[in-house]
């Protein structure tokens, strides 16, 4: 091979490079953020879109028009085209009724065997609507007076005085919150910890402590790491100790993360943090060492991918199986423990039994924490 011919071949070697560079470049380039959502999101959007379509089923037989999904519909409703007037006439008296039916007609899973939507569903449901038809149409035009702000802000407002209104009849609450968990039901949980004496049961132990007293939901919880939990000096009075923190992020309130200082508790070694820690390490140093995670078993959950990559927390569902597996274990249990407890009762109360110190109460106008009147 001849001088030419090297440097022909070495143009070529580098042509494929900068072509293959470039091929990576424009995938890159047409990738818009706003497009790019979690997969949490796109479950809600899922389900929202699917009472959107059982709802456009009765809703355009109404109206005489031709059935269609609403993935098909168009800026200008069920026409390719039209004047703006109209397409917001459509948009309008469309959007109206389906917010209608969000208050009379729409069920758990479009089964009406499985009673009626919640108003936290309900307006959850309105909102992925909303941000599936702005984000579909915004390239196509003005944006359709619905989905402005201060009319949609009144359609919310008219839902909401809806369910409101139904209350007073029916004497249910508007909004089914978590059922926490009480004292008894900690101590009995823990004792069946305890007694089992495996590094499964010692990780879910530390799991709810941990979730108690960050005020934190198992998915922010599970992801501590070693590094998260540091050592800090405590000055009160004459007084100096020493105590833990703990670095949280918290998922829902975004913001800087939040250095949480925790106690031990005042009460109960069967909910002190301190202890929970010490009974996972000892209970099988090996496996805790093997991960950089306080809870190995529990952060592989939290950090589960659906089949497009999306991170798909399924740290819920792995609670709930241990906490079945030991209500199993222990059948006496089940007389002192709520069987209807989840992984969410852990938030509930943990500015409680948290030691002479003051205790810890989450802001959540400013998302700081601050000190409130010890217990």
């Amino acid at each position: 091979m001849d001088a030419t011919d090297e440097d022909r071949l070495k143009v070529d070697t580098l042509s494929c490079v900068t072509e293959s560079e470039d091929k990576e470049l424009d995938l890159d380039a047409l990738c818009d953020i706003r497009t790019v959502n979690f997969a949490s999101w796109e479950s809600k959007a899922f389900n929202a879109l699917k009472h959107l379509d059982t709802f456009l089923g009765s809703y355009l037989k109404k109206i005489g028009v031709p059935h269609t999904s609403c993935s098909r519909l168009t800026c200008c409703g069920i026409k390719t085209s039209g004047t703006f007037e109209e397409a917001n006439r459509w948009w309008d008296d469309m959007i109206g009724n389906f917010f209608s039916y969000l208050h009379k007609n729409a069920y758990k899973r479009c089964d009406p065997l499985q009673g009626r939507i919640s108003y936290e569903t309900a307006t959850g449901y309105a909102s992925s609507v909303k941000a599936y038809f702005t984000e579909k149409f915004r390239n196509d035009g003005p944006q359709l007076n619905v989905f402005v702000s201060t009319r949609w802000r009144a359609l919310r407002n008219r839902l909401l005085a809806q369910f409101n209104e139904e209350t007073k009849s029916t004497g249910k609450p508007l909004v089914n919150g978590h059922q926490a968990s009480e004292d008894s039901d900690r101590d009995a949980i823990a004792i069946g910890c305890f007694w089992l004496g495996t590094v499964e049961a010692a990780e879910f132990l530390n799991l709810n402590n941990l979730m108690m007293q960050c005020s934190g939901r198992g998915a922010e919880v599970s992801l501590l790491r070693k590094e998260s939990v540091t050592v800090s000096d405590v000055n009160e009075l004459c007084c100096s100790y020493k105590i833990l923190k703990i670095d949280v992020k918290k998922q829902k309130i975004g913001g800087p993360r939040q250095f949480l200082p925790v106690y031990p508790h005042r009460d109960s070694v069967h909910q002190d943090v301190y202890f929970s820690l010490m009974y996972s390490v000892v209970m099988n140093p090996t496996y805790f060492g093997l991960s950089s995670y306080l809870l190995p078993k529990f952060s592989g959950k939290a950090l589960n991918t659906d089949s497009n990559g999306k991170i798909s927390s399924r740290v819920s569902a792995l609670w709930t199986d241990c906490f079945n597996d030991l209500m199993k274990k222990f059948k006496d249990l089940a007389k002192s423990v709520n069987k209807k407890l989840s992984s969410h009762h852990g938030k509930k109360g943990s500015n409680q039994k948290m030691g002479e110190s003051p205790s810890l109460a989450l802001r959540k106008s400013s998302g700081r924490v601050g000190p409130s009147a010890a217990c």
